[in-house]
């Protein structure tokens, strides 16, 4: 399946079909941020964080840290990019 960029598909399953995840589950709180973000991230793999801009650019990169100062950052919409060995996953973040 092709999907144009900026597409999302949500695959609904209930417990019971069968159907098992081994991705970690990743929360960014609070959104929208301040001054600091928590990660929690339901894994104790090593990871790395790197949070871009609108426009793509790399405004940090950090890895294993689960608090992160974001007080500097202009207000706006950043992503907040997720990569484990196996896994990666980019959440939105909202500076306030």
């Amino acid at each position: 399946m092709k999907l144009s960029p900026g597409v999302t598909v949500t695959v609904s399953c209930k417990e019971g079909d069968g159907i098992t995840s081994s991705e970690p589950v990743v929360s960014i709180f609070p959104n929208p941020a301040i001054s600091e973000i928590n990660i929690s991230l339901s894994t104790s793999e090593d990871f790395e964080i790197e949070m871009l801009n609108i426009a793509g650019e790399r405004m940090m990169l950090e890895k294993n840290k689960r608090t992160i100062d974001v007080a500097a950052l202009s207000a706006g919409v950043y992503f907040i990019k997720i990569t484990t060995a196996d896994y990666v996953t980019t959440e939105k973040l909202v500076k306030q």
